[in-house]
C-alpha cells in the first residue's frame, strides 16, 4: 500500500514543488495557519510537510552549499542560478501576502493523494490577497503543471487540490499536532501523522522490515510513536532533527532504545559495510536521546557527524561523476562507431581522411562523419577541397561537437578531441589498410578501430591526425582512467573497456585486422 502510494505522489508533488519554489514567508500566527490546515485533515491523512521559506535565505544558502566543497564549479553555478530564480519568485509572492506552505498526503485516495494549502498573511487577508496571489502564480506556473488538481482562492488561503479534497472538513477527530507548527527555528518540517486506526492496522499487518533494517523493533515503534517529524534548520547553522513523539517519557525511552539498537545493527550488516562503509559507520554512531515524551536525534553542521557525512558525500559524488564520465565516453564512442557503419552503408567503404587531388590528407575522417552525427549544416559549410587549416576552415577549429568531446578529458581546449584511429602496420586505417568489411579477416569483433588519447596527444577534430602505435610500447599516449582502464571501439560497433594489464602481443593482435592470430581475452 505504501509503495503504491509513493508511486502515485510524484505528479501532484510536481505542482506542489512549483509553489514551494515560489511561495512562503514568516509565520505571523502559527495557530492560525494550523487551524486553516486542519480544515483539510481527514481520517486518512498520514503525512505532510510545512515550509517556512522566510527562514530560507537563498543567497546565504548558496554560499553555505559552496562551503561544503561537495559540488564542482559547473554544478555550483547551476545551483546558484536555480536559487536565484526561486528567490526572485519567492520575494514577489511574499510581498503579495504568501505566508506558509503546507502539503498533506491522504492514504485513501492513492491515485490523487496530495493537497496543497498556501496560507495568507493575516494582515493582508482583508486586501483580497488570496485572489491576487493566485493570479500571480497563474502567470508563472501553467495550469498543465497541476494535472487534475484545481487551484482556488479562499478568504485566508489558496487551495490546490483534487476534486475530492476541495471541501473543508467540518468535524474530524484526526488533526495535525500543535508540535508541527511550534517554533523550533525550523525552516521546514516533513512529518508522519497516522491516525489511531492506521497505527492499529500497522501493528496488525506490518511484518519485519527488509535488510539492513530487519532487526528494527517494529512493534515497539508502532505501539509507542504517535507522530514522527524531520525538521530542517538553516540558521544559525544547518541541521536536521528527527523526532518521534509518544504519550509518555517511558514510551519515549523505549523508542530510543529500539532505534539505538537498530543503529548498532547497521555496523554489522556486511553488504552495507562493503558498499558504503562511511554511511554505515555514520548511521551506526547515531545516538537517539529522550526528552520528556519525545525521542530525538539532532544532526548539526558543526558536529563531527556532519563533517564525516560531507566527506563521504564528496567521495561518493566524485565516484558518481567518474562513473557518469566513463559511461558518456563509451556512449560517444558508440555514436562514432554507429556513424562509421552508416557511412559505410552509404559509400561501401570505410571513412578515410579527405585528400586533395595529389593524394595528400587535408581533412580528418571525422569531417566525413559529420552528416552521420546530425551535423549536416556544418559539413556543408566546410570547404572540402581546402586543408583543415585554410583561412576558411580555420573558423571551425574551435567548434565544440558534443560527440567528439570526452568528459574524461574535460580541460581540453575548444575543438580538441581525444578520439583517434590507431595507425600502425596492419591496422585498418594504417598503411595498406582495409577498405571494406570483407577485407577484415580477423573478424569485426576482434579488431579495434577507435582509441582515446591522453590529453597531451589530443588533436584538432578537423586535423587529419590520429595516433601512431609503437607495438613495443603500444600504451604510450593512451588515456587511462582509474589508473589502468581505457575504452576502445571495435569494428562491430561495440565499445569495451580493456586494462593496461592486457598482454602487449594480444593488444597488437586486436589492433590488426588480418594477422590471423587467435585472440584470448
Amino acid at each position: 500500500m505504501l509503495h503504491s502510494l509513493l508511486n502515485r505522489v510524484w505528479r501532484p508533488c510536481l505542482a506542489a514543488a512549483c509553489l514551494v519554489a515560489l511561495a512562503g514567508s514568516a509565520l505571523a500566527d502559527g495557530d492560525s495557519s494550523l487551524a486553516i490546515v486542519n480544515r483539510y485533515v481527514r481520517q486518512h491523512t498520514v503525512a505532510g510537510a510545512r515550509v517556512d521559506l522566510d527562514r530560507i535565505k537563498l543567497p546565504a544558502l548558496g554560499r553555505r552549499v559552496a562551503e561544503l566543497e561537495v559540488l564542482q564549479d559547473a554544478e555550483l553555478q547551476q545551483v546558484r542560478q536555480a536559487l536565484g530564480f526561486a528567490g526572485a519568485g519567492l520575494g514577489g509572492l511574499v510581498a503579495a501576502g504568501a505566508d506558509e506552505l503546507w502539503v498533506l498526503v491522504d492514504a485513501e485516495h492513492m491515485n490523487e493523494p496530495v493537497t496543497v494549502i498556501l496560507t495568507i498573511d493575516p494582515d493582508k487577508v482583508a486586501d483580497d490577497a488570496a485572489q491576487t496571489l493566485m493570479e500571480s502564480i497563474e502567470l508563472l506556473v501553467p495550469a498543465e503543471a497541476y494535472g487534475d488538481m484545481k487551484m482556488e482562492a479562499r478568504e485566508d488561503h489558496l487551495l490546490l487540490a483534487f476534486p475530492w479534497a476541495q471541501g473543508e472538513i467540518q468535524a474530524s477527530n484526526h488533526k495535525i499536532a500543535d508540535y508541527i507548527a511550534a517554533d523550533r527555528t525550523q525552516a521546514a518540517t516533513a512529518f508522519l501523522c497516522p491516525s489511531a486506526d492506521h497505527l492499529r492496522a500497522a501493528r496488525e499487518t506490518l511484518g519485519p522490515l527488509p535488510p539492513p533494517f530487519q532487526n528494527v523493533d517494529v512493534p515497539t515503534l508502532t505501539r509507542n510513536v504517535k507522530l514522527a517529524a524531520v525538521d530542517l534548520m538553516l540558521a544559525p547553522e544547518i541541521g536536521f532533527e528527527v523526532t518521534c513523539l509518544t504519550d509518555s517519557e517511558t514510551a519515549a525511552s523505549s523508542v530510543s532504545e529500539a532505534l539505538n539498537a537498530a543503529s548498532q545493527d547497521l555496523l554489522e550488516h556486511p553488504e552495507l559495510m562493503r558498499e558504503a562503509p562511511e554511511v554505515a559507520s555514520l548511521l551506526g554512531s547515531v545516538k537517539w536521546e529522550t526528552d520528556g515524551n519525545r525521542s530525538y536525534y539532532r544532526l548539526t553542521e558543526g558536529g563531527l557527524e556532519v563533517k564525516e557525512l560531507t566527506q563521504a558525500l564528496a567521495r561518493r559524488m566524485q565516484q558518481a561523476r567518474g562513473s557518469a564520465a566513463r559511461m558518456q565516453d563509451m556512449n560517444n564512442q558508440k555514436q562514432l562507431m554507429l556513424a562509421l557503419h552508416n557511412y559505410y552503408d552509404t559509400h561501401r567503404e570505410f571513412p578515410s581522411n579527405i585528400q586533395d587531388e595529389e593524394g595528400n590528407d587535408i581533412l580528418s575522417w571525422r569531417v566525413r562523419l559529420l552528416p552521420y552525427m546530425e551535423q549536416q549544416a556544418l559539413y556543408n559549410a566546410i570547404k572540402l577541397d581546402e586543408p583543415w587549416d585554410s583561412e576558411h576552415n580555420q573558423k571551425f577549429h574551435e567548434l565544440v561537437i558534443p560527440v567528439l568531446r570526452s568528459p574524461l578529458a574535460p580541460d581540453l581546449a575548444p575543438g580538441k578531441t581525444i578520439y583517434v584511429h590507431p595507425i600502425a602496420e596492419g591496422t585498418i586505417f594504417g598503411p595498406e589498410g582495409a577498405k571494406e568489411f570483407r577485407d577484415v579477416l580477423d573478424g569485426t569483433s576482434n579488431t579495434i578501430v577507435l582509441l582515446s588519447t591522453a590529453p597531451g596527444a589530443a588533436v584538432n577534430w578537423m586535423e587529419p591526425a590520429d595516433l601512431s602505435i609503437d607495438f613495443d610500447d603500444p600504451f604510450t599516449d593512451l588515456l587511462f582512467f582509474d589508473e589502468n582502464l581505457t575504452n576502445v571501439g571495435f569494428l562491430d560497433g561495440s565499445v569495451q573497456t580493456i586494462s593496461r594489464a592486457i598482454d602487449k602481443q594480444v593488444f597488437q593482435y586486436l589492433l590488426q585486422f588480418n594477422d590471423g592470430n587467435p585472440v584470448r581475452r
